[in-house]
């Protein structure tokens, strides 16, 4: 790696490259492996350490100047590879980082909200309302200091944000970030992907994976990541907010598409054999639900199906007699 994509990368990190430097970034990295290996070796390092500063404004640019006059006085003195450099660089930056978060929790301190026993609401700095369901965390700022309002998710939550023009909403799971400005949605945040449903407003999702695709979804629509691919499709689904609301309710939907919405409410498996499901495929229930217990639930699509249910380890099979 020689100096010019050095500095090209350092630009590229601060969000200051020209589209020929990313033209000149891109060459070097189809050229051959390693090159891209180191390259996103340095990327992480250089956002963990934009992470530290996610509260409020950092101008990084002297920050960087600053550092890379240091590295470039002390390779005089030693041999350091030009990939050495800017790993130390951006290691030296990440450092900064810390020393500055840790300076700047005094005003902001992180809160972190986990819904360990049940669903557990959750009113943030800027009146923005969350519901987080069982076993979800959340993970944000005291004070939205900063350009943006920023949250950190593992789980399954539905907010609803206030709108600012002036300071997008900003979620960030293990897989995308999500951008609002101002609406109603859900995110469901899982080590598998993330999916997102949008009840009003204008919600952005990328994914966090190199030139992640960026989709826009309005009301009535959802967006599904798994695997790096992101998918945009309509809301087929009625019963998503089923967890916060209490409410299951079901209107000439088939068999198989209630017993996979009761297993996600419920926290079940309620499984037809294959050997009967041909013959309740077709079959469409009409029922609501009310925050009841699984047992009268069941004993209602026993009445319909004219099915038996038996509980084997935690899963509910339907059979018949």
């Amino acid at each position: 790696m020689d100096d010019q994509i050095t500095e090209i990368i350092a630009r590229k990190f601060q969000g200051t490259a020209s589209q020929q430097d990313l033209a000149l970034l891109e060459q070097w990295l189809d050229a051959a492996a390693e090159n891209r290996q180191e390259f996103e070796q340095l990327e992480q390092i250089w956002n963990k350490g934009a992470e530290l500063f996610q509260l409020t404004t950092f101008n990084n640019g002297p920050a960087w100047e600053k550092v890379d006059h240091t590295i470039r006085k002390k390779e005089k003195r030693s041999a350091v590879f030009p990939i050495k450099r800017l790993a130390i660089a951006v290691g030296f930056l990440a450092a900064i980082f810390t020393a500055w978060y840790i300076w700047k929790s005094g005003d902001a301190s992180m809160q972190l909200v986990k819904a360990t026993n049940a669903n557990q609401p959750v009113t943030l700095p800027d009146g923005s309302s969350v519901v987080l369901r069982k076993g979800t965390t959340i993970q944000y700022a005291s004070r939205f200091n900063g350009s943006v309002r920023r949250v950190e998710l593992k789980g399954e939550a539905w907010f609803q944000v206030q709108p600012d023009t002036q300071q997008p909403f900003l979620i960030s799971t293990d897989h995308s970030t999500i951008k609002v400005l101002g609406t109603s949605f859900l995110v469901n945040a899982t080590d598998e992907g993330d999916e997102v449903i949008v009840s009003t407003g204008k919600v952005s999702m990328a994914g966090k994976q190199k030139e992640g695709k960026q989709v826009i979804l309005t009301a009535g629509q959802k967006a599904l990541l798994s695997e790096g691919e992101l998918l945009q499709e309509a809301v087929s689904d009625s019963n998503y907010l089923a967890w916060k609301t209490g409410i299951l309710e079901f209107r000439n939907t088939p068999l198989p598409d209630v017993l996979d919405d009761l297993s996600d409410y419920y926290g079940l498996q309620l499984i037809i054999p294959d050997t009967l499901l041909p013959s309740f495929q077709q079959l469409n229930i009409n029922a609501r639900f009310l925050n009841q217990p699984v047992s009268e639930v069941l004993e209602e699509l026993r009445l319909t199906t004219g099915l038996q249910t038996k509980d084997e380890a935690g899963r509910i099979i339907f059979f018949r007699n």
